[in-house]
């Protein structure tokens, strides 16, 4: 046989890999930062859904797991809540729903729905006395912390049986879905011919010494800041106060010499709660220097006051906020 001249596929290949390299090379490299559960990794999914190959049906149904530990812990936690209230608010689940309270409860972070246990949690959750703990939610004296998208993964829940095998999450499904980030995540998309880098980054401590792997050539720079949390306590501090952990961490970051050239971009994020929330609760019982109302407007332009252009003498900065 005659032998076979491979040198065209070599030479394609090599030109196929410089053409690759050149494109990395001229890429934006926007990175992501902020404290845990601030939002950047939702930011990191939309982007890729609405500017790269988005998220594909093989790579949804790899989140089925996720959804379901939402369901379970949105519940569990509700199901922790209720005797937090004293009795005459109605938040004392009946011994009639006492089973199904008892199984929920029991389950740990590696199990998945059963047509039984999302049973459980539809009952539960259509029962007068969780919908009471989860109206409460925001009670000053009464602190109750649930995952942001307690009410979507319920109704949901109530819609649609995300415990049979074919179920498949939606886009909603993935991006109201939270697994904390750890180490460092990638994706690359063009908008009008120009190509970004997206850079995600797990945003608790035990993260942030990964972060410096990440610093060199940086276009630009998220700092996303949940606005909805000045009241909350961090994941790993019970003491430290989220938003002024994150204050302290932008000072640090804004002000580094890393970022000296670079643009940065504070985004306040999770605006849709924090409007609800500070109907309830006063900015002034976590930020005393706080002298406004409960309005959620001087309240939002208070919370990016706490941000002051002062922190980031060196690069340039915009501010984003909803209007």
């Amino acid at each position: 046989p005659a032998p076979v001249d491979d040198k065209g596929s070599i030479e394609d290949q090599i030109r196929k890999g410089e053409e690759e390299a050149k494109k990395q090379q001229s890429a934006r490299k926007i990175l992501l930062l902020g404290a845990g559960e601030s939002g950047k990794s939702t930011l990191f999914k939309q982007m890729i859904s609405i500017y790269g190959d988005g998220i594909n049906e093989e790579e949804r149904k790899s989140w089925r797991t996720a959804v379901h530990s939402m369901v379970i812990e949105s519940m569990q936690k509700l199901l922790s809540a209720t005797s937090n209230f004293p009795e005459s608010q109605g938040t004392h689940v009946p011994d009639e729903l006492h089973d199904a309270r008892e199984a929920v409860a029991a389950l740990t972070d590696q199990d998945m729905l059963t047509p039984e246990i999302a049973d459980f949690i539809r009952t539960l959750w259509k029962h007068p006395a969780l919908q009471k703990t989860y109206e409460l939610r925001n009670d000053r004296e009464f602190r109750v912390t649930l995952p942001d998208s307690c009410r979507y993964y319920m109704e949901r829940l109530q819609e649609a049986k995300l415990e049979d095998e074919e179920y498949i999450p939606t886009q909603q499904d993935v991006l109201r879905s939270r697994v904390r980030t750890a180490g460092i995540t990638e994706n690359r998309f063009a908008i009008d011919d120009t190509n970004f880098l997206i850079v995600d980054v797990g945003g608790q401590r035990a993260e942030r010494k990964k972060w410096i792997q990440c610093f060199n050539e940086v276009d630009a720079l998220v700092f996303m800041v949940a606005v909805s949390e000045y009241d909350q306590l961090m994941f790993e501090n019970h003491r430290r106060n989220r938003m002024r952990d994150a204050l302290d961490l932008f000072q640090h970051i804004a002000n580094s010499r890393w970022f000296t050239d670079t643009v940065i971009f504070l985004l306040l994020n999770k605006y849709d709660i924090f409007k609800e929330k500070v109907k309830d609760v006063p900015i002034a019982t976590t930020f005393p220097e706080y002298q406004g109302s409960n309005d959620e407007d001087e309240g939002l332009d208070f919370s990016a006051s706490v941000f002051p252009p002062s922190f980031f003498p060196k690069s340039p900065c915009t501010r984003s906020s909803p209007p």
